[in-house]
Formats: structure tokens, C-alpha cells, sequence
């Protein structure tokens, strides 16, 4: 078992408290004028510190180390960065960050396995040229036995391995498809457009 409360969907909150504790650590008391004190068991700023310059409870800042569910403001933020001694560039940063934590994860998208209906394979096995049932990622399902014989060794790759794409990005495809920059272009495109849908 783990001692890491966050889940791999918390990625997000994970990065943004990663940021604040290593930004925190690297300060030391003198730098942002408070006295060092004679017993001081972690390096840089502790976190009651670091929350009282910038006027949150100490809490509250633990819980975004902690990488907790909490959604700062901006002013909140913008504290933050006041007493961190940020950068303009490490600012915006901590913004996007806490900009992505707040932005709840999205499940992903199941699909069920693509397949060819047998009326489609009962067509493919008639016509008389090359023909391919192409999946929503460019998976080749299926083919007409012209279009096997063009294909050769292709046919006999296991199923997971079988894409238009990556055939396509063999160096021998040259010498089948004279066209293969800019047909990979356009497979390139339709997959994008796939995936970002």
C-alpha cells in the first residue's frame, strides 16, 4: 500500500503541491525577513510560515500541499506568489496549475471493440478490387483478398498491430505508395481529429 492519498487522476493537484513545497523549501527564513531561529528541523520556510506571509490559515495551505480537493483564488494565488518571492514566469505557472486542479478529470471514454458486420465481410469477399474496412483509429478491421494480396505479411500481424498508419510508416511502403508523405498527412489528420472528438 501507498502513502499517497491522490489517485492517478489527481495529477493536477499532485503537480501543484509538488510546486508549492519545493518553492517553499528552497526560501530560507532571512529571505523573506523573518528570524531564522536556533532549532529549525526543515529546510527552508514551514508551512505556517509560509501561510501567515501570505495571510491563508496554515490549514489551508496544507491541504493544497497535501494535494487535497481545495480551488484557491487568485488573490489567494497571487499571495502565494507575494510570499513565495515568485518570478512573473513562476506565477503563471502556479496559476495554470492551480487553473488544471480545479478542472475536474474527465473519465475516459470506453468503446466497444470495432467489428466488421458479416453483411460487410460477405461484400468484401465479392468485389472485385482492393478494399479495407478502416476502425475510428485506423485499426484494419477487415479486407477484401484483393486488397490481402496487396497487403501480403500485413494480413498475418495480430490484430493489435494491424493499423493503416503504421503500415503506412514502414520504410517499404515507399515502393506500394508513391503518395506516402502526403498520404500519412492526411491519416495523421484524421486521427488528431478522432481523438481530440
Amino acid at each position: 500500500m501507498t502513502d499517497d492519498p491522490l489517485a492517478p487522476t489527481d495529477e493536477p493537484r499532485r503537480e501543484l503541491a509538488a510546486f508549492l513545497r519545493t518553492r517553499r523549501t528552497r526560501l530560507r527564513p532571512e529571505d523573506v525577513g523573518l528570524e531564522p531561529g536556533p532549532r529549525r528541523r526543515v529546510a527552508g520556510l514551514r508551512r505556517e510560515e509560509l501561510a501567515l506571509l501570505a495571510g491563508v490559515s496554515s490549514d489551508y495551505y496544507q491541504r493544497m500541499e497535501q494535494g487535497r480537493d481545495v480551488r484557491p483564488s487568485e488573490q489567494v494565488l497571487d499571495a502565494l506568489a507575494r510570499a513565495l518571492n515568485f518570478s512573473a514566469e513562476e506565477s503563471r505557472h502556479l496559476h495554470s496549475l492551480a487553473a488544471a486542479a480545479r478542472t475536474p478529470a474527465r473519465a475516459p471514454r470506453r468503446y466497444e471493440p470495432e467489428q466488421v458486420p458479416d453483411t460487410t465481410q460477405r461484400l468484401l469477399r465479392t468485389m472485385p478490387s482492393p478494399a479495407l474496412v478502416v476502425g475510428r483509429y485506423l485499426d484494419v478491421l477487415a479486407w477484401s483478398p484483393q486488397a490481402g494480396a496487396l497487403l501480403g505479411d500485413f494480413t498475418r500481424l495480430p490484430v493489435t498491430e494491424r493499423n493503416l498508419l503504421s503500415l503506412l510508416l514502414h520504410p517499404e511502403a515507399d515502393q506500394t505508395c508513391p503518395e506516402r508523405a502526403a498520404t500519412v498527412a492526411e491519416l495523421t489528420a484524421m486521427l488528431r481529429a478522432q481523438v481530440a472528438a
